[in-house]
């Protein structure tokens, strides 16, 4: 992608500036050194910070949800799942503009909708026939990714999940990884372990292109806020971008490491995998393949999961280090 056709209109249009589902990344120079927290007994597995940049959630492997400030490292909630006295891992979690309502997914073939200000699960669907592996969030609506090779797509109201799904997406062939949906929850994506890519519109539950992204299994997918371009990472070590409506790779980048998560306004791309670093992309830059624009320490380990605020103020990272000195980073841009 070259620099002549690249200011795609990824910047916020009127609408998305009032849109909580939308952020803007584009203005970042450095990281300050994190601030490391111990929080799980187990692995981390996704981390989720709220729009306004007061709190980070994150799940992990011992079946907790646990809360902290991103200011000062407190923290604010934990929480065990259970099901029938029956705790599992927790694989997944996002949490609404309200900074009150978390959505978590778990091996139990559960999504769970955990109330932060009532200290306790609200609502639950449990139609999945196994693990549910992802969970993404637009306005009033919660979308499940699932080891079943199913996508459902739920109503969200006033932070109560009803209990049967709007839609049932099952053409997958293999355990989806990861799922994504637009902020209008007109577009959702979803991708499986065999490397494949299916979007669907989510006004008429069909599959609307499907795209073989990867060789390998697809570890992250995330949408930019216009929804025309969808970025997907792998364990082959590789960056794409997807033109949505043609389904045309435009960016394809090789980063030289197993790549776990990625997040994404459209300009920029962050990415996180087996070398314990957060790097920043410039989609914009013509020399975007040839190295990140940011690049933080290491933290030793895997990382599984990045988050950022709205306004990109804070980033949190999920660290696979189950015995060390933490398994939260904290950063803030400076």
């Amino acid at each position: 992608k070259t620099g002549g056709d690249a200011v795609r209109a990824s910047m916020l249009h009127a609408d998305q500036e009032s849109n909580p589902f939308c952020s803007r990344w584009r203005y970042f120079d450095k990281f300050s050194k994190p601030n490391l927290l111990r929080c799980h007994r187990r692995k981390v597995t996704d981390v989720c910070v709220d729009i306004s940049g007061s709190i980070v959630c994150s799940v992990a492997m011992d079946a907790t949800l646990k809360v902290h400030g991103l200011n000062d490292g407190k923290q604010r909630r934990s929480y065990k799942v259970k099901r029938r006295s029956l705790s599992l891992a927790l694989s997944s979690c996002a949490i609404m503009p309200d900074s009150n309502t978390v959505v978590v997914g778990s091996w139990d073939n559960s999504v769970y909708v955990y109330s932060i200000s009532q200290g306790a699960i609200v609502g639950e669907g449990r139609t999945h026939e196994d693990a549910v592996s992802s969970v993404a969030l637009s306005e009033g609506r919660v979308l499940s990714g699932s080891w079943d090779g199913c996508v459902k797509l739920w109503q969200l109201r006033q932070s109560r999940l009803d209990p049967r799904p709007l839609l049932d997406l099952y053409d997958h062939e293999h355990p989806i990884m990861c799922v994504c949906m637009d902020a209008t929850s007109r577009l959702a994506c979803s991708a499986s372990q065999d490397g494949v890519v299916i979007l669907w519109d989510l006004r008429t539950g069909t599959r609307q292109r499907t795209i073989k992204a990867h060789k390998r299994e697809v570890t992250g997918i995330a949408l930019s806020n216009t929804g025309y371009d969808v970025t997907t990472v792998s364990s082959d070590g590789r960056v794409k971008m997807f033109d949505v409506t043609k389904g045309d790779c435009f960016l394809d980048i090789n980063t030289g490491e197993a790549l776990s998560c990625v997040r994404t306004d459209g300009d920029v791309i962050f990415t996180a995998g087996e070398s314990g670093c957060v790097k920043l992309w410039d989609v914009n830059h013509q020399d975007s393949e040839e190295k990140a624009r940011i690049c933080t320490n290491s933290f030793g380990h895997k990382l599984a999961g990045v988050s950022l605020s709205r306004d990109g103020e804070w980033m949190a990272a999920g660290i696979e280090n189950e015995s060390g000195t933490g398994d939260l980073g904290i950063f803030k841009s400076i």
